[in-house]
């Protein structure tokens, strides 16, 4: 039988474990960013799978049930952990009391590619999602990184999908934020410093603009806006709101290139997580075995 076999006789044995355990683990990196736990986390799940195998009945493919094994396992370690992070809500977009966005004109953004052709700017690209609080920053990962479903995240972390979808959409403006420095050209010594890089205050023509979204038909409010971003990404969001956010983005040039800004953060967190950030351990599978004998055993 191969490892990508679906079949309700499921055997996990060392050919088994050699076929799976390398994207395990770089699966378990990527969200623990931890080498250590990452092979605790892919002892876990191979430990979980022997247990749980008789109940395997073949309906999806062996990969996809190991995927959600891994992530539970992974979830499971991530818990137990105390990390520094960042506050949420100090890195959310800022808007007057007219309800219009606060966005400094936006230059050309570094590419994808020239990001993280910059070891030590795809390392800051990795180091500011892991500072995100971790309610957030797995819903983020699972959503853009793992590729998830809404319902496969909510299923995974047990709440609901709007919460899913909310939890992603702030760790992504508070990413945004975050990496706002680096894509905007400053030097990457200023990269934690999110001070806003306009005036907050309201001006006249804040003032006027605010009236129009808030007044003119077919418009919306740059808040408003905002709140509809995930949906608008999605594709959930129904026709009619649609056309006003799409009239939204031709009209307002803060939200047009905040959204630019949002969609080139997601892409640098994706390509983040492509790298081979380490390599597997050569002891992983003298340890999953060893985890497996155990198992076994009791």
């Amino acid at each position: 039988m191969s490892a990508e076999d679906a079949s309700a006789q499921l055997v996990i044995d060392t050919a088994f474990v050699e076929a799976h355990s390398p994207w395990m683990y770089q699966l378990a990196q990527r969200l623990l960013q931890d080498t250590a736990l990452a092979e605790d986390a892919v002892q876990d799940a191979f430990v979980a799978a022997y247990r749980h195998s008789k109940r395997f009945e073949g309906r999806a493919a062996v990969r996809t049930w190991l995927h959600r094994i891994t992530i539970n396992a992974a979830l499971a370690i991530q818990r137990k952990r105390t990390v520094r992070t960042v506050d949420i809500d100090d890195l959310q977009p800022l808007f007057d009391a007219n309800e219009c966005r606060i966005e400094a004109p936006w230059g050309q953004m570094p590419t994808v590619d020239e990001v993280m052709q910059r070891a030590e700017l795809a390392a800051l690209v990795r180091q500011s999602v892991a500072a995100l609080p971790e309610a957030f920053r797995i819903c983020l990962q699972l959503r853009d990184f793992e590729e998830l479903s809404v319902k496969e995240v909510a299923d995974a972390l047990e709440i609901s999908e709007e919460n899913v979808k909310v939890r992603t959409h702030r760790a992504r403006a508070a990413l945004k934020r975050l990496l706002e420095p680096l894509l905007r050209g400053r030097p990457v010594t200023d990269i934690a410093d999110t001070t806003p890089t306009d005036d907050t205050r309201p001006t006249m023509m804040r003032k006027i603009k605010g009236l129009m979204l808030a007044n003119m038909p077919y418009m919306i409010t740059c808040e408003q806006f905002e709140s509809f971003i995930a949906d608008y990404l999605e594709g959930d969001l129904p026709a009619g709101l649609r056309r006003k956010f799409d009239f939204h983005i031709r009209f307002c040039r803060e939200c047009r290139e905040y959204l630019a800004a949002y969609e080139r953060t997601r892409a640098l967190g994706r390509a983040s997580a492509d790298v081979d950030m380490s390599e597997v351990p050569e002891d992983l599978l003298a340890a999953v075995t060893a985890a497996l004998q155990d198992a076994k055993e009791t």
